[in-house]
């Protein structure tokens, strides 16, 4: 079962509840589905206010009855914590974790806190708290019974048509359906066979059973008498030059036709009346349509269609642009990073502050001066035992090592881990001192102040095609920052691929284009190099801005102009392999460096690197940062941006671990196969 499948369920049922006049789609396996009994479901709701009585263990049980799992720290969605007189609990359908505090049996606040730090913020005065599992009973159920197919045992159940009130149920191709569902029915009666279950045995509703007394089908309808047709059409798209759009959008006046322009905000619906210029656009709303006019109206909608005599434009017929902003968003969270790897296992290795690196073999009584009391067991060099209480296992750390490489455990009886701390703190400090010394210049030295954002600043990140993510913002914001403030610029910008750094990075330059600053993207690879300057062309072409690609491919003519132009100042933005740190390569006024993938670079080219970053900004974008880069940036000798939220419409990679099963790899293929992709099958 997907947990982020189930929690857009439980999302939905909770919307239904709130208000039912809405429009559910589900599919098949979707409609004859078993969910809980829609009067249990609204029992089941908990709601917390300040200042009332509530028992504790009573509300934990029946938080636990409503399908949350108790955990030491909170921080994904359906779990709580309890801690002396505070409950710590993640809600569905909050964006945070909630924390109640009790004084006694009184609830004394509640307030909103952060996963990453534990800390609260936000303090309100009740909390709704929603069933977090589709198994909801007032019997106590074995858990190995607690499965959806088994709800129908326990309890009444309900369908999805029985939380709407009179639901109209609407059959999108019923000839389809009938065949799709004679198809679960079949693969149902296969599974009880091939389990030697009776074959009767149910796992949802039959789909006869669902029969309302109100329903349509989308392409059964022509016999109906009360029925109206509706014969829309396609739009082909526009043109991008604006005289095309103009001529064209004049024909349809000139043949009596109402155009409507529908946009999403109120910024792309005064960009295009003033790229139009026709003196037949009115700016107005869908309730105020003048016809035999171009109307521009702010309204969200997926694409265009012909109607009558109605034409209705959106943003995929004007600019080839997809508008995703509309796309079923949760607030589910699938819980924090790992940061914490002091969890020890049986036989781990571990290194002793004292004693140095040792094998762990557990968790040892023993009786000292009449009292028992519990010891880490380490093991040394010729099998020598050493015991740890265990209030001080702050001494030990786990050991980690690159591939895993098992590592020589020290002794006890000679001074052998003593000269291996003494030799490592001489050349810590040896690095140490380098590093300082580059970072001091680098502090104490004045870069260049950039100009705060300009109107052509605000229209390029607009012309962003996709919706940005939270972390995008905000990281943009920050690197902006930093290149306002007159010190050079060292920052780190983490994403995994595909998480939009690279937009980042563009925001990036044209702000220093626009302070009439130079820009160099330095790249690993010559595939890397081209796919930069393809996307940078793409990106920039609204704006006179001079792109030029640097790598071993461009022709010596070629290269000896752009190394001319580069001196002369008529290129903005150079984008190359390591061939633009050649010292051939002179810039006019460089203020940016950015730096793809820094760990991919040899030692000679990140020296080269190092005397840029005291004079200019420097921005490294990576998906897999090498250890001392990331510390460096723990440690605050370099800034550190992070971007882990995912672009809208990347879903999350969903693993299953399960028995081996032919009918779920024959569903899966079919899936992948279903929406043209590809099926890599790997088997020992």
């Amino acid at each position: 079962i997907s947990p982020e499948l189930e929690i857009s369920r439980l999302e939905t049922l909770n919307e239904l509840i709130q208000n039912n006049k809405k429009i559910v789609i589900t599919n098949l396996m979707g409609y004859r589905r078993f969910l809980p009994n829609k009067d249990l479901y609204l029992n089941k709701k908990i709601v917390i206010n300040k200042n009332q009585d509530y028992s504790l263990e009573e509300l934990t049980k029946k938080l636990i009855d409503n399908g949350y799992e108790r955990e030491t720290i909170v921080s994904k969605t359906g779990e709580i914590g309890i801690r002396g007189f505070v409950l710590d609990i993640f809600p569905v359908g909050e964006e945070n974790p909630i924390r109640i505090e009790f004084w006694g049996d009184t609830v004394d606040t509640i307030k909103y806190f952060d996963t990453d730090n534990q800390r609260t913020t936000k303090e309100i005065n009740q909390i709704v708290i929603n069933p977090n599992t589709e198994f909801l009973t007032n019997q106590e159920v074995d858990l190995t019974e607690k499965k959806q197919k088994n709800l129908y045992k326990f309890t009444e159940t309900s369908s999805i048509g029985d939380y709407i009130d009179n639901p109209i149920i609407v059959y999108n191709d019923y000839s389809q359906m009938l065949v799709s569902n004679g198809l679960i029915d079949e693969e149902i009666f296969n599974y009880n066979l091939s389990l030697e279950l009776p074959t009767s045995t149910k796992y949802m509703y039959d789909f006869d059973e669902l029969r309302t007394k109100k329903y349509i089908y989308f392409d059964e309808m022509n016999d109906s008498k009360d029925m109206i047709k509706y014969n829309s059409l396609n739009i082909i798209n526009f043109s991008s030059k604006i005289e095309d759009i103009n001529t064209r959008l004049n024909n349809y006046i000139k043949s009596n036709r109402t155009v409507i322009i529908c946009l999403s905000t109120i910024y792309e619906a005064n960009k295009i009346e003033n790229h139009l210029e026709n003196k037949n656009v009115i700016r107005t709303t869908k309730d105020n349509i003048i016809k035999n006019k171009i109307n521009i109206i702010i309204q969200n909608i997926n694409e265009g269609f012909e109607f009558n005599e109605y034409i209705v434009l959106s943003k995929k017929e004007l600019f080839n642009q997809n508008d995703n902003s509309t796309k079923y968003k949760t607030n589910f969270k699938l819980g924090t990073k790992i940061r914490d790897i002091t969890k020890l296992e049986l036989g781990d290795y571990v290194v002793h502050s004292l004693y140095g690196i040792g094998k762990y073999l557990g968790i040892k009584t023993l009786l000292k001066n009449g009292l028992k009391k519990d010891y880490l067991q380490l093991e040394y060099k010729n099998s020598d035992k050493l015991y740890i209480p265990v209030e001080k296992i702050d001494l030990i750390s786990k050991y980690s090592s690159s591939d895993g490489a098992i590592p020589r455990i020290n002794s006890l009886n000679t001074g052998e881990w003593d000269r291996i701390k003494q030799k490592a703190k001489k050349r810590i400090e040896s690095i140490a001192k380098d590093l300082i010394k580059l970072y001091a210049a680098r502090e104490s030295s004045k870069g260049f102040k950039f100009l705060p954002d300009s109107s052509e600043q605000i229209e390029f990140e607009k012309e962003f095609p996709y919706t940005e993510t939270k972390d995008q913002i905000r990281v943009t914001d920050e690197i902006k920052k930093d290149m306002e403030n007159e010190k050079p610029m060292d920052r780190l910008l983490c994403g995994d691929v595909g998480y939009g750094k690279t937009e980042v990075a563009f925001r990036a330059m044209f702000k220093a284009v626009y302070s009439s600053k130079q820009v160099v993207l330095l790249c690993p690879t010559t595939i890397l190099s081209n796919q930069h300057y393809k996307n940078a062309i793409e990106r920039f072409k609204n704006y006179a801005v001079n792109i030029k690609l640097l790598n071993r491919f461009v022709s010596t003519k070629e290269k000896d102009k752009i190394l001319k132009d580069l001196e002369e100042g008529k290129i903005d933005i150079l984008i190359g392999t390591h061939r633009v740190l050649s010292d051939d390569v002179k810039f006019k006024d460089l203020g940016l460096l950015i730096i793809d993938e820094e760990q991919r670079f040899g030692v000679k080219h990140k020296e080269k690197i190092k005397q840029y970053k005291n004079t200019v900004d420097v921005l490294t974008l990576s998906a897999t940062p090498i250890p001392r880069t990331l510390q460096m940036s723990m440690a605050g000798i370099r800034s550190l941006s992070l971007i882990e939220t995912p672009p809208v419409n990347r879903y999350p990679v969903q693993t299953y671990v399960l028995a081996y099963n032919n009918q779920i790899i024959k569903d899966a293929i079919y899936k992948e196969l279903s929406r043209n992709g590809q099926v890599f099958i790997l088997y020992n």
